[in-house]
């Protein structure tokens, strides 16, 4: 009798425990669920026009809301360099693709250290 009611405590300890991880699992944060589109920041997604100003705006949206997914609908997004931070995603829908510029001038090299970060442009011509 005394192993049944230890296998019976066990049994529902573990049931309970599930039961919590599963919630915790299945709510989703509210940063984890806004998106936000890159056409919304002005990205046209013709593979001429240069999207970066419009990528860096989403992630930047989505950090100062706490973080979220920046949201690229189908289209090719031309672009330099772009900056990620933390809790913020990338999602490409089907038919979405980045394509790096070929202009060496949209990827400025960034010396960044603790909580700060500077740009300057380098370009170096290989030959």
């Amino acid at each position: 009798m005394i192993f049944v009611m230890n296998y019976l405590r066990k049994f529902l300890r573990a049931c309970i425990l599930i039961s919590i991880l599963s919630l915790i699992i299945t709510i989703p944060s509210k940063a984890q669920s806004i998106y936000f589109s890159v056409k919304d920041f002005g990205a046209k997604g013709d593979g001429v026009f240069l999207d970066t100003k419009a990528i860096q705006q989403a992630i930047d949206a989505a950090n100062q809301n706490g973080g979220g997914t920046v949201f690229f609908p189908a289209g090719k997004y031309l672009s330099g360099t772009v900056f990620l931070e933390n809790n913020v995603s990338l999602y490409l829908d089907a038919g979405s693709e980045i394509l790096g510029s070929t202009e060496l001038e949209n990827y400025p090299v960034a010396i960044c250290s603790h909580r700060s970060c500077s740009v300057s442009l380098s370009v170096e011509i290989l030959k």
